[in-house]
């Protein structure tokens, strides 16, 4: 029995020594939930990082801050490389102690203990697993040009109300961001009593081929004011309606619209819009328009395909062969989430979409 309680003991014992790896193997991997980004500098802009950090306790540990401009460095600097994290857990750190700093397109914010020695970088092109390992959980943010499905993706922001709408932009790593997945989510949020809303652009031209987005939302249930637009846009062609093709989910501010439409522009041409309705029970769904020379191919689908197994699959289709038809020129690829006229949604709620992945087939 002696022997039992001694054994009891230091089992006891070593689990009180071994308290700390114990809480670290229980948060780790990335907890994206114990971490909260107040504010960013806006990518081109000089500024603090601002955040607070829950679940942690705050005395044992420090904040390690990484920025990627053409390569990971320590922020503020590499004395002090660390940034304490204050009693209610806030943490704030300028980002921009160097030239070049403000346009930095990652972030990386690791929790670690106190007497962690983080890595020194200086351009390293990979962020080293042990700093991964060391902490108890992290994020990292994208800023500016987002990495999507294979693709650079310039995030679209502005202070100012800004066509389509028009509406004010966000830039806000909280609602325009790629998860842990891999998929894209953007968000219409109330921020300072302002909605702002989000959308991105493809950095490259692509020109003639399909176009396929995937999308994982239910957005046949999203308010009447808010537009998804899945589309191409060339901002120096007006003589080409600026090579503008559409597929857009939107009851633009009107319970009794359909809440879908291709569109090949200009849309004031009732034979360049074709409407119809969406009514999902699961949040998977592909659109996509194949683009060639002389006609426009739509097609949205049930399902993550872009070949349907049955007519079931289908949920509408539509062939354009009109002289709207645009030739490739600068075009890009863009994914928007907005408010029509500007309106916040009737029901004052924010919005999510997620485009699980984009994918594109050369003509």
């Amino acid at each position: 029995m002696r022997i039992k309680y001694i054994i009891l003991f230091f089992i006891i014992l070593f689990s009180c020594c071994n308290l700390e790896y114990i809480y670290k193997e229980n948060i780790y991997p990335q907890n994206l939930d114990n971490l909260i980004l107040d504010e960013m500098p806006d990518f081109g802009l000089k500024g603090k990082l601002k955040g607070k950090i829950i679940k942690t306790r705050f005395p044992n540990h420090r904040i390690a801050i990484y920025i990627y401009k053409n390569g990971w460095f320590n922020k503020p600097y590499w004395y002090p490389s660390t940034t304490d994290i204050n009693p209610d857990g806030s943490f704030e750190c300028d980002i921009t102690t160097d030239s070049g700093d403000e346009y930095a397109t990652k972030i990386a914010i690791f929790v670690i203990a106190k007497d962690y020695k983080p890595p020194l970088l200086d351009g390293e092109k990979e962020l080293p697993e042990k700093i991964f390992k060391a902490s108890y959980y992290y994020k990292i943010f994208q800023r500016g040009v987002l990495d999507f499905s294979g693709y650079k993706w310039i995030i679209s922001s502005s202070k100012i109300p800004i066509g389509p709408g028009p509406n004010y932009f966000s830039s806000h790593p909280s609602d325009i961001f790629i998860d842990e997945k891999g998929r894209l989510h953007l968000k219409i949020v109330k921020r300072n009593e302002k909605w702002f809303c989000s959308a991105v652009i493809l950095s490259q031209n692509l020109g003639y081929g399909t176009y396929i987005f995937y999308l994982s939302s239910r957005f046949d249930l999203f308010d009447k004011n808010t537009v998804v637009g899945l589309f191409t846009w060339d901002n120096n062609a007006p003589e080409f309606n600026y090579r503008e093709i559409d597929i857009e989910f939107s009851k633009w501010g009107n319970d009794n619209f359909s809440n879908s439409q291709f569109v090949m522009q200009p849309s004031i041409y009732p034979k360049n819009i074709f409407r119809f309705n969406i009514f999902l029970d699961n949040d998977k769904t592909t659109h996509f328009f194949k683009w060639t020379a002389k006609s426009i191919l739509f097609q949205s689908l049930y399902g993550h395909k872009i070949k349907p197994e049955n007519n079931k699959d289908i949920i509408a289709k539509w062939v354009y062969k009109g002289k709207d038809v645009p030739p490739t020129g600068g075009e890009r690829a863009m994914i928007n989430f907005w408010l029509v006229d500007g309106k916040p949604p009737s029901d004052e709620k924010e919005y999510e979409v997620i485009i699980e992945k984009f994918e594109f087939i050369p003509e």
